[in-house]
């Protein structure tokens, strides 16, 4: 038996449709009763022929037999087929938009054999060469384990009314698509003490840390990610972090959810490999994923780093406020970038 997997055609609808049936039924069993999926085969549930002359829609054949389909799109229609009422063609922008994964089904007798799994990776493939960082979906509560296991953030239910006046329960989620960095927390003592070297080679931009101080700040991290062979890291926090730095307080006295850039270093060897970017955009895609909507962090005024102040600028940063430290003297400008 020959398995692979291919864009859709036209021609598959007839297919599409009984193996789409087929499934929902099977395997929404103990989650929705007959009467919701019934109602959710009239529209939320279908065959999308936009999807399909997009070249955005793949199945899997087993011997020539659809076992599996699923996609991704560019225009703004997050779920549902083509009898559905709320849908739009107008096409995503990757820079501020996220990807839509559409409409995953597989054939019960072939269900967990990885084959949503094959077709996810290549729709995440295929949007991030369109140029996405991150991606979105409507997932229905049999399939938010799978869409858990494969990084999507599940955001709050959502109850929608189908034909006939039947309410069903869907699962919005995210999850980035940028490039993914190792976590700092699964180094080994090598590499980490490569990273704490990195970082008090450039204490007077960042501050001295010993290992304790390194590995605790670390465990606190909303997201602590690396660049292999030590050429650069980014550490940032949200406000639930148990930190006592008073620049994070600044932040956690004026603003109820946010995420926060603690550090973020490169090699200079490194410079000019565009990391200080990838670095951030996989930051923001983590923080959207996790409902926050800005991100702060603080960049030195005096003494001066006008380097940084020009990257942040870069990055869609605005100054918010500064303070000056009695201890140590430094001026700081505070920025804030909304998601």
């Amino acid at each position: 038996m020959t398995i692979s997997i291919r864009q859709a055609v036209l021609d598959d609808r007839p297919a599409l449709e009984a193996l789409i049936d087929r499934s929902a039924r099977a395997l929404s069993q103990g989650l929705y009763n007959e009467e919701q999926v019934s109602a959710a085969l009239k529209g939320a549930f279908g065959v999308d022929t936009q999807l399909i002359e997009d070249g955005t829609y793949f199945v899997v054949t087993e011997d020539d037999a659809l076992i599996a389909c699923g996609g991704w799109s560019y225009r703004a229609t997050l779920f549902g087929g083509d009898t559905h009422d709320d849908r739009s063609a107008a096409e995503l922008d990757p820079a501020t938009d996220s990807a839509k994964i559409r409409a995953f089904f597989v054939a019960p007798e072939h269900a967990r054999r990885g084959l949503a799994r094959r077709i996810l990776s290549t729709c995440e493939a295929a949007a991030r060469q369109r140029g996405f960082v991150r991606a979105e979906l409507m997932s229905t509560l049999p399939g938010l384990p799978f869409y858990e296991a494969s990084g999507f953030v599940a955001g709050e239910p959502q109850n929608f009314q189908l034909p006939g006046g039947v309410d069903i329960t869907f699962v919005p989620m995210q999850k980035p698509l940028t490039d993914v960095f190792p976590r700092i927390r699964d180094t080994d003592d090598d590499a980490m003490a490569a990273l704490l070297d990195l970082n008090n080679r450039h204490a007077t931009e960042l501050s001295l840390l010993d290992a304790t101080g390194f590995k605790k700040l670390i465990d606190i991290a909303f997201l602590a990610t690396h660049v292999p062979d030590a050429k650069g890291f980014l550490i940032a926090l949200d406000q639930d972090s148990a930190h006592t730095s008073v620049n994070y307080h600044w932040f956690v006295d004026r603003f109820p959810r946010f995420a926060y850039v603690d550090r973020i270093v490169v090699d200079p060897r490194a410079q000019g490999e565009g990391l200080a970017r990838r670095l951030y955009e996989d930051l923001f895609a983590h923080a959207r994923a996790a409902g926050h909507t800005m991100i702060g962090c603080e960049v030195n005024k005096e003494p001066p780093n006008p380097a940084s102040d020009a990257f942040h600028e870069r990055m869609g940063f605005e100054v918010i406020g500064s303070a000056t430290s009695e201890e140590s003297g430094k001026t700081v400008r505070y920025m804030r970038k909304d998601l």
